[in-house]
């Protein structure tokens, strides 16, 4: 069988990086840099003065194009592409995109802007370990504070903190850390990848990626344990096995579903169970902060 993953994306004009799923962390072409994104966070693009959603979306928010004026005027002229993270402190990751491609919308708290990526259309090869350097410079904290006085950037631009990784164990290391500051996955990128404009699919060429650190799994259900409450009898939790055969246990935090799930908990034995959790391989035996998603064909 080919060890060869092929991934296939819409055509977008600028690099998007596939999100690394069931992919072994042995496969990943190190030495890589990585970055923590988090759950709250919305991947944005600027292209030649343009600003895009990773799916390609045009942002047309006022307010979020106020907040970039000088730099998205700076981006058509030079030429340049940035990559970048962006979170709200009142909006989650799916808020977030709706609220970008609403031009009248307002941003409702502070927003937060990390950069960790950057080139020129006209350079593209030039490695990813050079345009970070490039772009740390241009960001540095005392640029960017005489900018901020001058009216031509928001005052929370800051260029990602980037996690230098070697080998299998760093990876794992990144995962952990991830988790413990409750990112949803690890962007990483290799040191000597160009900058690759277009559509991508073979996994061994590719600049980097998403690596996940919160999977949805299933499993077969084995029992499901109730609890009592003022109305009677509902599910407390539901049990399953991992893939390793290790016992895990599924908690149902939605009163309704609860009840509802304990009306079959006889029928639903042997069926199985979606659910969502962060998993590092090699670290965790089974998934941590695991949450219920549905059981299938119910």
């Amino acid at each position: 069988m080919s060890n060869v993953i092929k991934i296939k994306f819409a055509d977008v004009p600028s690099m998007k990086l596939p999100v690394l799923e069931n992919v072994n962390i042995s496969r990943l072409n190190y030495p890589i840099i990585g970055f923590c994104k988090p759950c709250t966070a919305t991947e944005v693009i600027l292209r030649n003065g343009v600003l895009l959603l990773a799916d390609g979306s045009k942002i047309v928010n006022i307010d979020f194009k106020g907040l970039l004026r000088k730099t998205v005027e700076r981006s058509s002229v030079m030429g340049a592409t940035l990559h970048m993270l962006v979170t709200n402190s009142k909006l989650s990751a799916d808020d977030m995109p709706i609220i970008l491609t609403r031009a009248y919308d307002q941003l409702p708290g502070e927003t937060d802007i990390q950069l960790y990526d950057f080139a020129f259309e006209t350079n593209p090869n030039i490695r990813y370990e050079v345009r970070l350097r490039a772009l740390q410079d241009l960001f540095k904290k005392e640029l960017v504070a005489h900018n901020v006085l001058r009216g031509e950037l928001p005052s929370r631009v800051i260029t990602a903190t980037p996690i230098s990784i070697n080998d299998q164990m760093e990876m794992r290391n990144a995962l952990n850390m991830a988790k413990r500051l409750n990112c949803n996955s690890v962007i990483v990128m290799s040191k000597n990848s160009p900058y690759s404009f277009g559509s991508l699919e073979d996994f061994n060429n590719l600049p980097g990626g998403y690596f996940p650190v919160t999977n949805e799994f299933e499993g077969r259900i084995s029992k499901v344990e109730p609890k009592v409450t003022k109305e009677g009898f509902v599910a407390d939790y539901i049990v399953t096995n991992f893939d390793n055969g290790k016992q895990l246990q599924i908690p149902i935090k939605d009163e309704y579903l609860a009840a509802e799930i304990w009306k079959i908990n006889k029928q639903v034995i042997g069926k199985k169970v979606c659910f969502k959790g962060t998993y590092v391989p090699y670290s965790d035996s089974v998934p941590g902060n695991v949450e219920f998603v549905c059981i299938k064909n119910y």
